[in-house]
């Protein structure tokens, strides 16, 4: 049943991990060690004090959210861990990642079962084997607390507009220009689709009554006139021009291959001040 309880909590976090690991993917490991740091200690302090009458209930909440953090940890890990890798070495780099992982799988089940064989030396004695099991649990999670403290240390990968803009030149510029504008044709194509009738094309409307599976109403309308039709044409062929724009710029070209997507992400985020004419 405990492993039932581990499972359902492995779920939880993977669900959680998928949601959140667009804003948060390099938050979630540490986030994942600090929460069975936390399930370590209670599962531990609740051995040793409840002895021999602690029940499945009462162990029920540590063991879930070290499923939990089994979950929150395992997503983000791979994407983190292959983010810079070439395509073309994808596959090589998948392999040694599950190599790697399924090792140091194999080496922390080894070194637990060393601390917990030390300390039983092979007794069968309940008392003996409970006072082994939560030392191997003080062991883990001092390992797991370590592992959520050196994290903020390790390199991350960061893209700033200064880095991108390496070329001080024209070219750094005409792409944050361009990517300014696109921003702006999008803003306005929005504008003007909200003032506009819902149907393009002349429509007798409709009204479904509430009973109705899926109510809904729509009024009659004459569509769009032909202004509004070349208007919204106009600006969605803007539009386009300037994502070619970018996305074509020979700025890409100038990126390492790991780090275009981080690049393109810090590019789309720019609030950039419209550029002052020149009298």
């Amino acid at each position: 049943m405990a492993f039932v309880l581990l499972s359902v909590g492995e779920l939880g976090g993977a669900t959680v991990a998928a949601k959140t690991a667009g804003r948060f993917a390099r938050r979630l490991p540490q986030a994942g060690a600090l929460i069975a740091t936390a399930a370590m200690v209670t599962y531990g302090l609740q051995i040793g004090s409840h002895q021999a009458d602690l029940t499945l209930l009462a162990m029920t909440a540590p063991v879930v959210l070290i499923g939990f953090r089994l979950g929150m940890v395992s997503g983000p890990l791979a994407d983190l861990s292959l983010a810079r890798v070439p395509h073309e070495d994808a596959g090589s780099a998948s392999g040694l990642f599950n190599t790697a992982i399924r090792l140091g799988i194999a080496l922390g089940t080894a070194l637990t079962a060393v601390v917990f064989f030390a300390i039983t030396g092979g007794s069968p004695d309940g008392a003996v084997n409970r006072d082994a099991f939560v030392t191997v649990l003080w062991w883990v999670g001092g390992l797991l607390a370590l592992s959520a403290l050196l994290r903020p240390a390790l390199a991350r990968q960061r893209i700033t507009q200064s880095s991108m803009a390496h070329d001080q030149g024209s070219m750094a510029q005409d792409i944050c220009d361009a990517q300014h504008q696109l921003h702006e044709a999008h803003a306005e194509l929005a504008a003007l689709c909200q003032t506009l009738p819902w149907s393009v094309e002349p429509h007798e409307g409709w009204a479904r009554p509430r009973a109705h599976w899926h109510p809904t109403e729509r009024p009659a309308t004459d569509g769009w006139t032909q202004e509004q039709q070349d208007a919204v044409a106009a600006l969605r062929a803007r539009a386009v021009e300037l994502s070619l724009a970018v996305s074509a710029h020979p700025f890409w070209g100038t990126v390492e291959r790991g780090d275009v997507v981080a690049a393109r992400m810090t590019l789309k985020q720019l609030r950039q001040e419209p550029t002052a004419e020149v009298a």
